[in-house]
Formats: structure tokens, sequence, C-alpha cells
């Protein structure tokens, strides 16, 4: 837009100069000519103020983006060309697809009705279920180790005490399913899984004398996506929907009547690789609905991005839970473009924004952009509409860096560029550049996006990237990295003028923020010493006062692992992490309660010394000593009372430890809280903390496990 105003100007001002020379040379060639200059000059300064007032944007307005071209596919041969000749393809905005059943091929604290409380799995926007390992209704907890492909079920009774009812298997006589995600709905039991399919690709051709070319094969292991729906009360697969796209994130979105849930739905972002695109062999994603008949997703399901890389597809899949399970079907479109890793996932009631990131060369530099594209949820159906489509500089951390705020979307990325030198036989890289944004955007009637405000500047010192992000309303906390840890509070109440309002600065950084009420936060991630070299695991609680921000106490819980070390005679600490440093789900959090707990997983290993003497044939003693390392895995799940009216605000109130092992790997996975007891789950046995009495309530061996 700016270079077209430019050139309207310029042009505008050309005809000025033109009309005037025009007149002047009038006047040289007939003196008595008398000329009325002020008219002739106010059309042309007039017209030219108009047309640069038609382009200009009024004050406030939001900027366009680059526009985006999106279109549909219309048919195998159109599929096909285009990933062939990807790049051939541009085009306009022409709406979003017509989503179908495919063709054919021919975290808040919860009551359940047994007065149980529970704390439900930590999501990013209250009310929008995420998938996990382990569910509960506070009277049944759902288990299922990523380890094993079988769903464990146990029931808990007024006394917080646990049975275990049953084992669901997964495996059939064909294939395996492996869990990856679970869901809890009233009616449902819903299992999010993959399986393997092997695909196998020939090269070989023969010549006219029959004679077959030398050419190697290519076998591949390719994961698909499963959906498993079972009843909560047979405990028997009602429903199931296998697709040969992986699935890469998903939700849960209800329909709200006050605080009643009227219908709820399952969303589904999948990643669909094009292997292929060989004659004869099918190109569109495929569905197989309760072990029935193949079909395919239509081609006029299907868009594609001109700006994106058209060698996958995104594929989106609602699926609305209805009580009966005969009534359960799914609905499903299609996106050309980007890769499987870098799909970002915002969903609030209304809106579900899918952020994708892009590799761009362009020599000497290369960088990477995101497209952002927004669908309206018609929960009801399980259909998506594509309302906008936006691309823009870097690339986001997580999902906790997209929210969408009093109509706005807000988004931090990270914009690495890298000048890079093509030598005659390598290439090189000569320098980076880092810039750190925060975008404020909103969809245009065109269907793109507008920048309403961007910040470009002041987020990270030279050479940090953004770590972690979180908002919460208006405000955003934004940390950077790469010696200290500067954490960035910005001020979003006016959107059209964020501003960067205070800056926090200690060792080491966040990987996840949580909010605890009004101007109070604690972050978890690691600490590091002031050359910014990491020294463990830590959290960290903040006052986020207005003008009195800083950090109250950070505490290096890695330290409580060298203290079992050092009980241990020539034990040495391996490594060690916490899942919860990248996937917020791992998180038991209740602010109500003060409760802030995650499982800790670590090996460790001895220098075992072997002395063996033997005498030898001339009567003499020989001595050999030999070396060896011994592994040892421990599992701890560790509890964390939050109570910002204390000096220090975080003490580690339980370490529950379950038991090492030296034949295998052994990890603790999750943690449910019930009624003020956390049951601690591996995937051997469950160990439950009462936090009321601080004392171990119970253990219990899940039966494959137990010695008789």
């Amino acid at each position: 837009m700016n270079n077209i105003l430019n050139l309207m100007i310029f042009v505008g001002f050309l005809g000025f100069l033109a009309g005037l020379a025009y007149l002047m040379v009038q006047k040289a060639m007939q003196p008595k000519l008398k000329i009325k200059m002020t008219p002739i000059l106010t059309l042309v300064v007039t017209s030219t103020l108009l047309l640069v007032g038609t382009l200009t944007p009024k004050a406030n307005d939001p900027v366009p983006l680059q526009p985006v071209g999106v279109n549909q596919v219309r048919d195998e041969n159109h599929l096909r060309n285009l990933l062939q000749t990807a790049n051939e393809s541009r085009g306009e905005f022409n709406g979003a697809p017509s989503p179908g059943v495919a063709e054919d091929s021919t975290t808040n604290s919860e009551q359940t009705n047994k007065d149980n409380s529970f704390v439900d799995t930590n999501s990013q926007v209250a009310g929008v279920k995420e998938g996990d390992v382990v569910k509960t209704d506070g009277e049944f907890i759902y288990y299922a180790s990523r380890w094993d492909s079988k769903v464990r079920v146990m029931s808990v009774d007024n006394n917080n005490l646990v049975e275990y009812v049953s084992t669901i298997e997964l495996n059939t006589e064909n294939e395996t399913v492996y869990t990856d995600s679970m869901y809890l709905t009233d009616d449902y039991l819903i299992i999010i899984g993959y399986r393997y399919n092997l695909t196998q690709s020939s090269c070989a051709q023969e010549d006219e004398n029959g004679d077959v070319y030398f050419c190697a094969d290519f076998v591949w292991w390719q994961p698909t996506g499963s959906v498993m729906m079972i009843d909560r009360t047979s405990l028997e697969i009602v429903y199931s929907l296998q697709t040969d796209a992986a699935f890469i994130d998903h939700r849960i979105v209800p329909i709200m009547d006050g605080e009643t849930i009227v219908q709820e739905t399952l969303y589904l972002v999948g990643h669909y690789y094009f292997y292929s695109y060989q004659q004869g062999q099918e190109l569109r994603p495929s569905y197989i609905e309760n072990d029935g008949e193949k079909a395919y997703m239509p081609y006029t399901s299907m868009t594609y991005i001109n700006e994106d890389n058209l060698y996958a597809m995104t594929t989106l899949t609602g699926i609305p839970l209805l009580s009966e399970p005969s009534e359960l079907t799914y609905r499903t479109s299609g996106y050309l473009g980007t890769t499987p890793d870098y799909k970002k996932l915002y969903v609030n009631f209304e809106h579900l924004y899918l952020a994708q990131s892009n590799y761009v060369w362009e020599e000497p530099q290369s960088y990477q952009t995101t497209t952002i594209m927004k669908f309206d949820l018609e929960i009801e159906t399980g259909d998506l509409s594509l309302m906008a489509v936006g691309t823009i500089r870097g690339v986001a951390v997580n999902q906790f860096a997209l929210d969408e705020y009093e109509g706005n979307f807000r988004i931090a990325t990270t914009d690495t560029v890298w000048d890079w030198r093509a030598g005659e036989w390598w290439w090189s890289w000569d320098n980076r550049t880092i810039t750190n944004r925060l975008y404020v955007l909103t969809d245009l009637e065109d269907g793109s996006f507008g920048i309403t405000a961007l910040i470009e500047e002041g987020l990270g010192k030279p050479g940090e990237s953004i770590m972690s992000v979180r908002f919460q309303g208006p405000l955003a906390y934004i940390v950077t990295f790469l010696r200290t840890d500067p954490l960035y509070i910005v001020d979003l109440s006016d959107p059209l003028n964020p501003v960067i309002r205070e800056e926090i600065v200690l060792p080491g950084f966040d990987t996840y923020q949580h909010p605890w009420g009004d101007n109070q936060l604690i972050g978890l991630g690691y600490d590091a010493n002031q050359e910014g070299q990491l020294t463990g695991m830590k959290l960290s609680a903040y006052s986020t006062v207005e003008g009195e921000s800083d950090v109250i106490q950070t505490l290096n819980f890695s330290q409580y692992l060298l203290d079992d070390m050092a009980q241990n005679e020539g034990e040495v600490w391996g490594w060690s992490w916490a899942e919860a440093l990248w996937d917020h789900k791992a998180i038991t959090v209740s602010v109500e309660d003060g409760i802030f707990a995650f499982a800790v997983n670590a090996y460790s290993y001895h220098l075992v010394e072997d002395v063996t003497t033997e005498e030898t044939e001339d009567g003499e003693v020989r001595t050999d000593i030999y070396y060896e390392y011994t592994f040892t895995y421990h599992s701890y799940y560790f509890v964390f009372k939050i109570d910002f009216t204390q000096a220090e605000p975080i003490s580690l109130i339980e370490k529950v430890e379950h038991p090492s092992s030296e034949l295998g790997y052994v990890q603790v996975d999750r943690g449910v809280m019930i009624n003020q007891v956390i049951h601690t789950l591996s995937n051997q046995q469950m160990i439950s903390y009462d936090i009321t009495t601080d004392s171990i309530l119970q253990t219990l061996v899940f039966p494959e496990y137990q010695v008789a």
C-alpha cells in the first residue's frame, strides 16, 4: 500500500509540473494571453490531495499485511499439477473450501455429582479442553502411558483410596494403536492415537528388451491418526476414525448455556505428506469410519496458499460429540502447505487460529515467516469457515505466543535472519540477526489481516530470542534469553499503542509462566549463571505490580536431586529433566489451593571398580582392575506450595519418589489432584500423596507388575 501511495503522489506531482510547464509555454508563445493560475492550481492540488486521501489509511486504521492468495483445488489433475509445479501457482482469495464428509473410494477446578473436587488438565483457555495422557472426573481416573497401547481405568472412593477397575487394550491382531492424548466427556472416553503403516515405493523400470534398470526402492513407516470413542459405561469402542494424516494438535470446544454444556465438538489438526505424485496413486487423505470402507477427502474441500510450500497438507477434522454413537460422524477439509513441526494452535469458544511457519531462502539470506489462518468455528456441525489469512515475519515459540482479546489477535515472534555465502564447493553462515516482535492484528473485510500495532524494538537484548510468552487480558509477559532473562511486561490495554511497561532481569529463563491472581506470576524454566550457562531447573515468583515489578524468589530445585546424590557415595547424576518444561499439560496447578506440581525424572551412574587376581605360572600374583558404569533411573513427583503472603512464596512440600530401576527406563508421567490428594502415575504404579496429612496415602502397583 505504501509503495502505491508513493507512486500516486509522485505521478500527481509530475502531473502538476507538466500542467504548470504547459501554461508557461502558452504564456511565452502568446504574451497577450492572460492566464488565471489560481483555479488551475487549485484543481491540480485538490485532485492530488483527494487521491492521496483515498489511499492513506485514517489514523489508527489497521495497516493491511501483504495479501496471501487462497485458492480452491478443482480436481485430481489440478492437485497433481500443483504438487509438480507449485511455484507457478498464483491467484486471488476466493474464500474457504466447503468442508464435507469424505467421498467414497468408488484447567479449572470442577465438581462431580459424587462431591469429589478435582483439578482438570492445565489448559491455555479455560473451558476449552486439551488432551492429555491422564484424565479424571473425580470419580474415575483414566491413564494411558505412552509406552503402552492400553488405558488403565481406576475408581476413587469417598476416602480418596483408588481401586484398579480394568485395562482397555488398544491392540488388535493386525495392528497396534499408540495413545497420544485422551479426552473425557459425560458420554465418552476419547483416545487420540496413531498407528504405523508400511509404505513401499518402487522405481523399477523395464526397457524395450524387458531388462529391469537397477534402482533403490524406498520403504518407510508412515504414522497415521486414529480416534477411538469409548462408552464410559460399557468401556466398549462405539466409534472409530482412522486417517493416514498424522494428528498434530486438537481441542474440544463447547457450546455453553450459562454454566451448562449444550454440545461439544472435537477439532483435530493434522499433517498429510505427499510421498509420491505418480500417476495412478491416490493423492488425497483417506478416512475409515468404524472399520468400514475407505473414503477420501473431496477435492473441493482442499485449498492452497500461494506463499506456502505445496509438498504437504494441513488437514482439519471436526467431530460433533453427540450422545448417540450411531449419529457420530466427521467433517474434513485441507490446506496445502507448510511443514508438520511448526504448527501452533490457539482455540477459544468462537475461533481457531493456526500459525504455520515457512522457511524462506533468498540469496544471500534465509529467514522464517508465519502464515496465520483464522477460522470461525461452527460447533454444532463440526465445520470451520476460513475468515482471514496473512503472513508475518518470524516464528512463534509455542501456542502461548498466540492469543485473542477483545477482537484483536496478538502474536509474538522471533525473526532470525542468517546471512550466508556460497563458495565453489560449500556455503557458510556469515552473520545472524535476531528481531523479536509483538503484533496486534485484526481481520479485514477482504479476508486478510491488518496490523493494528507492532512492537519491534525493545524486546530482548542483542542476540536474544523469545523463550516464553503468556498473555493475561491486557498484559503480555515475554521472556527472552541469551545470557540473562529479561521478563518484559507489555501493556496492551490500548491495542493501538502497546507499551513495554517494565523489565525484570535475572539469570536463566522461563519456558512457562502461570498467572497467580492479579499482579503475581510463577515462572518455570532453567536457572543459569551470569555467563548464561545453565545450572539446573528452577521456579521463580514475580510481583508484577506496576512500578514495583520484580522477582521475589528463584528456587533451583535441581539441588534436591544433588542432595539425593550426596547420600549415595560414588553416585553421579547424568541428566535430569521435567516434561513440564516443554508441555504445560504435565503440570498440576491449582491457584485456589496454592499447588504447583509436576514430575521430575533423572538418571545417575556409578563408576564400579572390579578387581580380579590371578596366579601366574611362575607363582606370582597378577592383579587386574576393570571399570564399568552402571546406570540407575529415578522418578519423582515434586509438589510445591505457592503462597505469596510469605517472604519466599515457593516451598517444596513433598518429593514423591517412585522406585528407581537399573533394568530399564521408568518414568512418572503425571499427577491428578482429587480432594487434596495427588495421585502420581508411572507406567508401573500409582503413589498417592495426601496434602492435608503430608503423608503417602496409598501405593497401587499395576496388575502386570505385581509380584506374587
